[in-house]
Formats: C-alpha cells, structure tokens, sequence
C-alpha cells in the first residue's frame, strides 16, 4: 500500500500504517508477544466474506484470553513433597495447553495469510492466461477456507510462486519423516488437531547418516519456520526462545533430539517417547571415578534446579540449554561470559557462589569437556563438543574407610621390616651363623635384629618423601588431600605411599603439579641413595652385606644397569638368577625406589603417573592409555615378569579408577610441563623395563 502511494492523501491513515508495520516487525522479532491490530484492507476485491474475517479475529481473541488465562493460574504450595509434583505436572499442562493455543492461533493467521496471497493474485488477474492455474488457485482456495472452518486438515499444496515460498512444501515435509512423525508434521503445519499424536522415536541412525546437502535443507526450512514453531522447538531443548539460533547445522540438529524419555502435549494424551542413549553412559562411567556415579549416586534434580535457576552467577556463565542427566549428576551447556578472563576466573566465581548457597554441602560444580559422543562430521574435522558445566553431589571423594586403611598401613610397615630381613638370605656367613645358633638352641638375635633396619626405615623414607612432596604441592596449589597410606609389597618391600586427593584441584595444571612431583622427589631421592650406597658397598665389608638376586636387578634398565656398571660387566648376566649382588642398605633402597617409584608413574588410573596423563591428554586420553598400560602389565607378566604381574593386579584392585575432576578440566597445562613429562616418560620406561640381556656390555 505504501509502494502505491495509498497513504498520499491521507497522512493520518499513513502514520497508522507506519505505526502498525513497526508493532509487526517487533513481533516478527519477538519483542512485542502482544497481538497487533490488524490493518483493514481497502482493496475492493475480497473472495473471504468480512464475516469470516471477523469469526477468525473473534475466535484469535479468544484463544489470546485463553492464553492469558493459563498464565496466570495459581500453583499448588511447594512447601511439600506432593506440592512440588503438583506443581511440576500443573507446569507441564499449562505449558501444553499453551503451546496447543498458540499454534491453533497462529495456524489461522498462516491460512488467512494463504488465502491473501491468492485473492491478490485473482485481483490482478494473473491466472487468465493460465485457465489450469486458476482452477487449482480456486481449488485451494476451497481448501483453505475449508481449513478456516475447521471442515478440513489435509494438507493444501502450496502454489509454486515466488509469494508463496514463505509456506513450508510438501516435499521439505516428506524430507523430514523419519526424523520426526509424519502426523506431527501433519498436525503442525496444517491445523490439525495436536491429540492425534502418539508416539514416535527418535531414528538416531538416520540423523547421523544426514548428508550435507539435507542439512542445507532442514536449515531452509528453519529459516522459514513461523517464529512461534522456532520458539517452540527451542523451549523444548531448554532454550528460551529461538533468537540464539541463527541456522540449523549437524549440531543444532542433534540438539534437537531429546535423548531421555519425555513426554510433550501430555494432558492432550499424546506421548512421543525418544530412545534413551546409553552411549553417553558408558563414556561418563569409563572417564569419571565410580565414586561419582556408582550405585545410583547423584545429586537431587530438585537441588539443581534450584542452583540452576536461583544461585547460578548468569553474569559469568551463560547457560545455553536445558540440564542434561548423565550418571552420578548433571550437564548444562553454555559459555563463558568473561571474555577477558580465563576459565579458572568464572570457576572461581561459581565456587565461590556456590559456598554462599544453602546447597553448598550438597552440590559442586566442575567446568569439563562435553563427554558426549561426537558427530561424524567432528570426527571427521576434529572439532571437539564445546564444554559444558558438571554438577554433581558431594562429597566427590568420600573416605570411610580410614581404620582398614590404617590397618594396611601397619601391614605395609611390616613388609618393608620383612623384606629387608630377606636381603640376608643370600649372605652366606649370615645364614651360617644363624643356623650355628638354632643348633645349640641360642635365641639370642639382637647381634642380627639392627642391621636389616637401614633398609626397613630407607624404604619407607624414600617413599614418604614422595607424599611429603605432594602434599606440600596441594597446600600451595590450595586442594586438600586425605593422610596417604602404604601400599604393602612383599617383592619390593612396599609400592609406596597412596596420596588420595580431597578436594578438586583448581586446574590441569594444578594436577600435574601434584602428580609429577611426587615421582620427580622419589626417583631423584633413590637414585642418589643407589649411587651412594654403591660407593658404601666397595667401602664396607661384603661379608656382612645384605644382598639383591641378580633376577630382581634385572627388572630394571635403570637401577640394574647402574648397578652393572659399578659391579662391571657380566654381573647381571650371571647362569643362576638366584643368586645374590650384595648391596650397602642404602643402595638397596636407592634400588627398590627406582623401581616402586617408575611403577607408581605408569598411567593408570590414580596413580601419579595416571593423574599426569589426565592433566595432559584430558579424561578421555588417560582413560584409553589407562587400559593400554594395564594391558602392557598383564602382557608383560605373561612374557615373564613378575614385578609387571604384580603390580598390574595390585593397582586394578586399589588405583584403576579414575580421578575426581578438576574445578576448571578444560584448560590444559603450559608447554613446560609437557617437556618434562617427555623427560620423565623416558626415565620411567627405563626404570620399569627389564634390563636386555643381549646387550654387548652384558656378555
């Protein structure tokens, strides 16, 4: 009407119209949800009677007032258990009678819309030339004020014209099934009644085998959806509206499906029921520490909802969906809204919060990466889910096993006395003398009791000053960690002390600090006790030396090897495995802590060496490595070592799992840490791999 100079002679009409078409376009971008008036329409040709126009206009009134009443119901009290369902279901219905209204709403104005579009086109005669085209033009007319009157709810073809491409087509429809129900699309472009829905399931197969060119078409599509099906699409994935949702690519498709069961239009009895995912479970359950999700453990979804809705910091975190259940909690996509910061700063912040709250001794908060499973299309870009927010109940790293643990202890302390006393079996004086005294029936031992006391008390000094090391780095990295416990070993003397972490540490970073000093501090206290106990040995008298047998020196390139080169060629060589090197104490624990120590660094689970995999490779690397390095131990055992045998068994039983998350597990660590824990993957491998026989200097 502007374009035709309409308003020319009626500036009034004009500034209403003017007027009118913002009130449009503010509702088009959903600013304004009020219904605008609508413009009369001067032209003097018209095939819909102005009584059926005033029917839709009455009828679109009374669904607004219906609408509005829905709104502004009461809600039960939820000061109770059954006032909270209550008020859960009383949501839900409100919701769907609201959406059903809508749609109904907008539906009209789509088909009078149509039946526009073609009164214009009879007007200006644009199907005399074409006697088909217009009976099809009439024949949809019928349809359409069929549909009006709710005679009909056929689908009507739409006209190919270029006015007409606003209208979704029925071969974009027809594109869609299997993805969605043929009767919800039915129902929803064509006025149908929203009960004929029953169910249908989500064919994920058939999403993941979307080629581009459909996405493309699913992505015109949304373009030309009405923006009260945009909206309502983006509520049902947790969004607020659909304003965040510029187009529809592989990933805004897959948000798309819900992957729990749901049910939508649920007082209208109809049900649409999406397979459950249980990939997501596994990976969670795989990268995750039982202690998160065994047993069914969880955080209430009542107190997250409230975290969510009254305590999240919306400043600092911008949520992006809806929460997300995965074993042992929650996840809810969004981004960081601190651009200038890191993530250890929003983390902060929501901690921080989080302790202010009343739900601070229920829940914490982790910023992770998505462990949901990628998409081909990543996969094949390498692109990587975006991270998300972890939420799941405390404490994480609950102990109540302190008095076996203890106990353990107490047995550990033993093993290591035991097996220093055993370093003597291959002393032969010492054994005579031992054996002259149980023949005349002497008890008295206090002339032996002393000397397997240096390497009792070395082992387990080593060992400590491993944890002491650790725990020093968690002070200052601010996470607390439980008191360690000696892990008993009657090959070794002991596997060393466990240092079980409390409280998540800040980052990545903060965790390879705490893993790699622990081996850093163990392998370079034994082997400076290894080297000065070997220059002891040649010092002291041989004959009152305990010994190491020439099979155990060889499970270790390192220690052996060093050992090797002290004694000379040919010394680990020797026919009989059996028989014994004889050591100073001191290098005895020099040797035992290089080799505990390179055990305690393989990367498996929460040993140390499997937290600086964690903090370097993420959850999901460590996790894969974890499995490879218990399957090298076992592989090893089978070939013939025992020490690898051992200890594969003895760390399944009390390390595999993995370690509680990080505050902040999407940072990684800085490059310095990465050139260091090359350098100390080499010195371990040579620590924990059997010394070659076949090497020159060994003949």
């Amino acid at each position: 009407d502007m374009a035709k100079g309409k308003f020319k002679d009626d500036p009034a009409a004009g500034a209403d119209a003017k007027e009118q078409m913002e009130a449009l376009m503010k509702r088009l971008g959903g600013e304004d949800p009020s219904p605008a008036a609508v413009v009369s329409d001067p032209s003097p040709v018209s095939v819909v009677s102005d009584k059926k126009n005033d029917d839709f206009l009455t009828e679109a009134a009374d669904a607004e007032k219906k609408l509005q009443g829905i709104v502004s119901e009461g809600t039960p009290d939820p000061d109770s258990p059954e006032g909270l369902l209550r008020l859960q279901a009383e949501k839900y219905r409100r919701e769907a009678t609201r959406m059903r209204l809508q749609a109904e709403k907008e539906n009209a104005e789509l088909t009078l819309s149509k039946i526009r579009v073609l009164e214009e086109d009879m007007a200006k005669g644009k199907f005399e030339d074409d006697p088909a085209a217009g009976a099809d033009a009439k024949v949809q007319m019928e349809a359409l004020m069929k549909r009006l009157d709710g005679e009909d709810s056929a689908p009507v073809a739409v006209i190919s014209d270029q006015k007409n491409d606003d209208f979704v087509s029925e071969e974009d429809v027809k594109k869609l099934k299997g993805i969605v129900s043929e009767e919800m699309f039915t129902n929803i472009f064509t006025g149908g009644n929203m009960t004929k829905v029953t169910s249908t399931k989500v064919n994920r197969k058939q999403m993941d085998a979307l080629t581009d060119d459909e996405i493309t078409v699913y992505n015109d599509m949304w373009q030309n959806f009405p923006g009260f099906l945009k909206d309502m699409i983006a509520k049902n994935v947790g969004l607020e509206d659909a304003s965040t949702v510029t187009s529809i690519n592989r990933t805004t498709v897959e948000l798309f499906y819900q992957e729990e069961e749901t049910e939508f239009f649920g007082d209208l009895g109809g049900v649409v029921n999406i397979t459950e995912r249980t990939e997501i479970e596994a990976i969670v359950e795989s990268i995750f520490p039982r202690s998160m999700w065994k047993d069914g453990r969880g955080p209430s979804e009542v107190d997250v909802d409230r975290y969510l809705d009254n305590y999240l910091n919306s400043t600092v975190f911008n949520r992006a969906s809806k929460k997300e259940a995965i074993p042992g909690g929650f996840i809810v996509s969004g981004t960081n809204r601190l651009k200038s910061a890191s993530a250890d700063e929003m983390m902060d912040i929501l901690t921080a919060d989080l302790a202010k709250s009343p739900l601070s001794e229920k829940l914490a908060c982790f910023y992770i990466d998505d462990p949901s499973p990628r998409d081909e299309m990543q996969i094949e870009t390498g692109s990587l889910n975006d991270p998300v927010l972890l939420i799941v109940a405390t404490p994480l790293a609950e102990r109540n096993n302190s008095l076996a643990l203890a106990s353990i202890t107490a047995v550990g302390l033993a093993s290591a006395w035991v097996y220093s006393i055993g370093t003597f079996g291959n002393n032969q004086a010492i054994m005579d003398r031992l054996q002259e005294q149980n023949a005349v029936g002497d008890a008295n031992l206090d002339w032996f009791l002393g000397m397997p006391l240096p390497a009792a008390f070395g082992i387990v000094a080593v060992a400590a000053s491993s944890a002491v090391a650790k725990f020093i780095v968690a002070r200052e990295e601010k996470f607390k960690v439980y008191p360690p416990w000696l892990l008993p070993s009657f090959t070794l003397g002991t596997w060393g002390f466990i240092t079980s972490i409390k409280t998540p540490p800040k980052n990545r970073q903060a965790l390879f600090n705490f893993a790699f000093v622990g081996p850093l501090v163990g392998m370079v206290v034994s082997l400076t006790l290894l080297l000065a106990g070997l220059a002891l040995t040649f010092s002291s008298d041989q004959s009152q030396l305990p010994s190491l047998p020439v099979s155990l020196l060889r499970e270790s390139a390192l220690a052996g090897g060093i050992v090797e080169w002290a004694y000379g060629s040919g010394t680990l060589a020797a026919p009989d495995p059996t028989s014994g090197v004889p050591l100073h104490p001191v290098a005895i624990t020099g040797f035992l802590g290089v080799v505990f120590t390179g055990f305690s660094s393989l990367p498996v689970g929460q040993t140390d060496g499997g937290r600086m995999v964690h903090a370097l490779l993420g959850r999901s690397g460590a996790s894969l490595l974890s499995g490879l390095a218990l399957f090298s131990l076992l592989l090893a055992g089978i070939l013939g070592s025992d020490l690898a045998l051992i200890y594969g068994l003895v760390v399944s039983l009390t390390q595999r799992d993995m370690e509680v998350p990080c505050l902040n597990e999407v940072d990684g660590v800085d490059t310095a840490s990465g050139l260091l824990a090359i350098a100390g993957a080499v010195v371990v491998a040579l620590a924990v791999i059997p010394v070659p026989l076949d090497l020159p200097w060994l003949r």
